[in-house]
């Protein structure tokens, strides 16, 4: 599971600009960091297959929120070739109607490697428990 210094760079990259387009409420700029092909599960259980699908249920968790806070923490990277997976805690802060919500997640992602960039192919949200 060695992953070489510029592809965990690259990967962080990605990661860092996706949290910080939904922080800022960008879905179309984070929808581009997504793969046409996506698919992934998401904590309330959803089913999100496609680009299109992904940018709509982004679209849907953000709408309402005043403020947007989202982080990756306990980041581990694996990699083989053009392949990259990915475990780490996501927390995500909204203020939604002055009511601060917080969510602590476990994250887990693979992205592929296009040549030119990295795109998330899938993600799996689950609950993580209270936020200490």
């Amino acid at each position: 599971m060695m992953v070489s210094q510029q592809t965990r760079l690259q990967v962080l990259d990605v990661m860092d600009r996706f949290a910080l387009h939904c922080s800022r409420k960008e879905v179309e700029e984070a929808s581009l960091l997504v793969h046409p092909e996506f698919f992934g599960f998401f904590r309330e259980g959803e089913r999100v297959e496609g680009r299109e699908s992904f940018s709509a249920h982004l679209d849907k968790a953000l709408e309402g929120c005043d403020e947007v806070r989202i982080s990756f923490e306990e980041i581990l990277i694996g990699a083989e070739g053009t392949i990259v997976w990915i475990t780490a805690t996501c927390r995500s802060r909204c203020i939604r109607n002055n009511k601060h919500i917080e969510h602590a997640s476990r994250f887990s992602t693979v992205l592929r490697g296009t040549g030119h960039a990295w795109l998330f192919a899938m993600f799996h949200f689950s609950p993580a428990g209270p936020l200490s």
